[in-house]
C-alpha cells in the first residue's frame, strides 16, 4: 500500500497536465476551500509526514479515480496507459482501501508523539512519559478492538461504496504461505483478524518484552549501561529490542550534537572544497568534530604510503645531502 501511494504521488506531481486534470476532477466532485492542491509523496525519514500523506491520499481518492479514468481514455502511449490501468486497479481494490484506512487510523495515535520527539526542548523523562501515554491508548484500542475495528471498517465501506467497489476478501485455500490465511465468515471479520489486530500488536510487542524480562530475571549482575545491554542482546531472538537499544546508544537528549555536526559541515565543505568526494568529506568532518582525539601524523603518513605505494614517494632527506 505504501509503495502504491508513493508511486501515484510521483505520477501526478511530476506532470502539470496530470495535476491539472486531478484538480479539475476534485473540483467537480466537491466544492472545497482547502489550500491542498497536490497529493504528497511519502517521506522516507519522517513518519509524521507519512501520516499527512496518507490523510491527503484518502481525501483525494475519489478525484484520483476519475482523473485516471480520463487520462487513460486520452493516453496514446501504451506503456503509460498500462501504468495508469495498474494504478486504477490497485486503488479500486477493497483490500487496498481497507489497508489504507486501517494503517492511517493506527498511525494517528503516534503522530502527536512523533511531532513532540522532534522538538528541541524535549528531554528523556518527558519523552518517556509521552510514550507511556501512547502505549496506554494503543493498549485500550487492543482491548476494545471490536469497537474500533467496526468504526474503521464502516469508513472503509463508505469509501468503497462511493467508488463503486464491493466488499470482498482474498480467497482461502488449504495451504497458504505467502499471506495470512485465517478463516473468516465476512470481510469485516477477515480484515479484523488478518490486518487490524496484527498491525496494532506490532506497536506494543508484549511477547518480546516478556521474553526480555524473563531473560534477566534472577540474574545477579545485569548490564547497567546501554552498551552492555546491546552486547548481551541476541539480535535474532530479540530483533526489536536490539534495534531500540542500538538507537538509544546514539540517540542524543537534545539536538546540540546534530547542530554541532551541521556547523562542522559548513566549516569543512567550503566553496574551495566543493568538489571533494564523500569519503574525504566524512573523514574531515570526523576530524573536525572529534578534536580531543590525538592523531599521530607520522603514523598517518606511513599508513598512507603503505596502502598507496605508487602515489607517494617518501625520500630520505638525510641520504640526499
Amino acid at each position: 500500500m505504501m509503495g502504491t501511494v508513493d508511486r501515484i504521488a510521483v505520477f501526478f506531481n511530476y506532470s502539470p497536465k496530470r495535476q491539472i486534470c486531478l484538480a479539475e476532477c476534485r473540483a467537480a466532485i466537491e466544492a472545497t476551500e482547502s489550500k491542498r492542491q497536490k497529493i504528497k509523496s511519502l517521506c522516507r525519514t519522517r513518519w509524521v509526514e507519512r501520516h499527512d500523506a496518507l490523510e491527503v491520499f484518502i481525501d483525494f481518492l475519489p478525484a484520483m479515480v476519475d482523473a485516471m479514468s480520463q487520462l487513460m481514455e486520452n493516453e496514446t502511449k501504451s506503456t503509460t496507459s498500462a501504468e495508469i490501468s495498474g494504478f486504477l486497479m490497485a486503488i479500486t481494490g477493497f483490500q487496498f482501501i481497507a489497508v489504507l484506512v486501517s494503517v492511517t487510523r493506527c498511525l494517528s495515535y503516534i503522530k502527536p508523539l512523533t511531532v513532540a520527539l522532534q522538538g528541541r526542548s524535549v528531554d528523556v523523562v518527558k519523552a518517556m512519559s509521552q510514550v507511556s501515554v501512547v502505549q496506554q491508548a494503543l493498549q485500550e484500542v487492543r482491548d476494545n478492538i471490536d469497537t474500533y475495528h467496526n468504526t474503521w471498517f464502516q469508513e472503509v465501506s463508505t469509501i468503497a461504496d462511493n467508488l463503486g467497489v464491493q466488499p470482498s476478501q482474498p480467497r482461502l485455500c488449504g495451504r497458504q504461505t505467502k499471506r495470512d490465511n485465517i478463516e473468516a465468515a465476512t470481510p469485516e471479520l477477515y480484515y479484523k483478524r488478518n490486518l487490524t489486530i496484527p498491525f496494532v500488536d506490532t506497536f506494543s510487542l508484549p511477547a518480546e518484552l516478556h521474553l526480555w524480562q524473563a531473560r534477566w530475571k534472577g540474574v545477579t549482575n545485569p548490564p547497567t549501561t546501554l552498551q552492555g545491554a546491546v552486547e548481551q542482546c541476541d539480535s535474532q531472538l530479540y530483533p526489536n529490542i536490539y534495534t531500540v537499544l542500538s538507537i538509544a546508544c546514539v540517540f542524543p537528549v537534545t539536538s546540540c550534537e546534530c547542530e554541532r555536526s551541521i556547523s562542522a559541515l559548513g566549516l569543512v565543505k567550503t566553496k574551495l572544497r566543493s568538489s571533494m568526494g564523500q569519503d574525504r568529506l566524512s573523514a574531515l568532518c570526523l576530524l573536525s568534530v572529534h578534536r580531543d582525539i590525538d592523531i599521530n601524523i607520522c603514523n598517518v603518513v606511513r599508513e598512507f604510503a603503505r596502502k598507496h605505494p605508487r602515489r607517494m614517494y617518501l625520500p630520505d632527506i638525510l641520504s640526499e645531502l
